[in-house]
């Protein structure tokens, strides 16, 4: 007896359905008819009768394939037992915390204002800015340092440290500082040679000198710019001027000396109300090979409409049919293409997820996640602690469970596979990280379905004529 997965769901689009497993996430695809008749496994049905009620021997062959192939992608199971041994086997993946990327917070202080920024909007007026010292930032690559070589078999994956903030060029000293540090820990061992180091910056700030600099250490740099002119609105100075001049003028600098060179997005009303324009700007006018769309969080600091999720996931799609024809990569979107076509089940959607990155606060904190810079949330350790392990405390060990697949509101949906959850603080605004985040729930859906029948034109394009 065959019945359907839990975990099966089916789409229709213009009289093909196409069936999905969304812990196998390859789907099958048939026609009205055929759905017509795979309809009797809805309550279980034995597949030799199955057949031996199709007459035409050519059907019947053609059913056979379709039930083999709904047999090894779960679609259809013998028992519920099945899809128990399919869900842990993706749960056992899950493993303690491990430290893979540092965020060092050089400062919390900013010389822009934007309108939605997550770090500044919450802070009291009378807030005194804080500098991170080179004795702290020191202290917290020594920890990273001793905290990546606690697992060897782990310590050649991926591995990175970001500078942030505020913004990291107002504390260029530390900035230098500690990237002449990694290069000199890397010769010794202490840090490995495929370590990589980003900075994220307004650019205002940049010049020659500096590039420079990031150019001979070899440092990425995210540049945070929101389409034209007109789009970067809500970017502005603290004198109220618009950012939009400098924030290019560091760009072209970086551009000058060569520098790797990745854009960061927020995905705004305004942005998403000329889609083409701003699809445009990246696609042409910024000579960038990587960028990132990132949604407003759930924070009221900058109202949006109802139809925001659905509107920035679409605009996610249209963009991404753009900048795969001119050898353009869009993090977001890839992190889920990458699951979907390698049919690997994507546990999380950041690394503070996972317990996989730890924040280094300008006083030396150490928390899991650097969006909470401004009120010290989830900072629970500090880099005069020696003993400081991720792996012992109890929010690393609960945000390294924090997985849509440990999630029963969430184990009914299609997206399921190749979501990762989403922003844990973005969750935390609806009440904790265990609550979803909706705009990622959105996004999830939206470009799941659209990877699913772009798989199957795919297909065809590839069938010989």
């Amino acid at each position: 007896m065959l019945k359907y997965s839990k975990y099966t769901h089916v789409l229709e689009k213009d009289g093909t359905f196409a069936y999905y497993n969304s812990l196998r996430l390859t789907p099958v695809f048939v026609d009205k008819d055929s759905r017509e008749l795979l309809d009797r496994f809805k309550s279980g049905a034995e597949p030799k009768e199955f057949l031996s009620g199709i007459s035409d021997s050519g059907d019947r062959a053609f059913f056979r394939r379709i039930l083999q192939a709904f047999l090894d992608q779960k679609i259809l199971i013998e028992n519920s037992a099945e899809d128990e041994r399919e869900l842990n086997f993706h749960l056992s993946k899950i493993s303690r915390p491990y430290i893979h990327l540092a965020y060092f917070l050089l400062t919390d202080n900013c010389n822009f204002a934007c309108k939605y920024c997550f770090v500044r909007e919450p802070m009291p007026d009378n807030q005194k800015s804080i500098r991170m010292t080179t004795e702290t930032a020191l202290k917290g690559l020594d920890i990273y340092a001793r905290l990546i070589h606690t697992d060897e078999k782990l310590l050649e994956q991926e591995k990175a440290i970001i500078f942030y903030g505020g913004e990291p060029l107002m504390n260029f000293p530390v900035l230098a500082f500690t990237i002449e540090k990694i290069a000199e820990y890397k010769g010794l061992g202490k840090l490995p040679a495929h370590l990589k180091t980003l900075m994220v910056t307004n650019g205002s700030l940049m010049t020659e000198e500096r590039a420079r600099f990031l150019k001979k250490h070899d440092v990425t740099v995210t540049f945070s710019l929101d389409g034209t002119a007109a789009h970067n609105a809500h970017r502005i100075l603290r004198n109220g001027k618009p950012a939009y001049p400098q924030i290019v003028r560091g760009l072209r600098i970086c551009q000058k000396f060569g520098l790797d060179i990745n854009i960061a997005c927020t995905l705004t009303p305004r942005n998403l109300a000329q889609p083409g324009e701003t699809i445009k700007s990246f696609a042409e006018d910024y000579g960038v090979k990587r960028l990132g769309f990132n949604m407003l969080l759930d924070n009221n600091i900058m109202p949006v409409p109802e139809d925001y999720n659905k509107k920035a996931s679409e605009f996610i799609i249209e963009a991404h049919k753009v900048f795969r024809k001119k050898g353009i990569r869009e993090n977001r979107i890839n992190r889920k293409l990458n699951s979907f076509e390698r049919r690997q089940v994507y546990l999380y959607d950041c690394m503070a997820a996972g317990g996989r990155q730890m924040a280094i606060h300008p006083e030396g904190k150490i928390g899991i996640c650097h969006e909470h810079l401004w009120d010290r949330q989830h900072f629970i350790s500090d880099v005069d602690d020696p003993d400081f392990d991720p792996a012992g405390n109890e929010i690393y060990l609960e945000w390294s469970k924090r997985t849509p697949l440990n999630m029963e509101k969430c184990r009914d949906c299609i997206a399921l596979g190749i979501c990762g959850g989403g922003c844990l603080v973005n969750a935390e605004h609806r009440g904790s990280i265990w609550q979803t985040d909706e705009r990622l729930c959105e996004q999830s859906k939206t470009l799941l379905e659209w990877m699913i029948w772009e798989s199957r034109q795919e297909n065809i394009r590839q069938q010989p004529a």
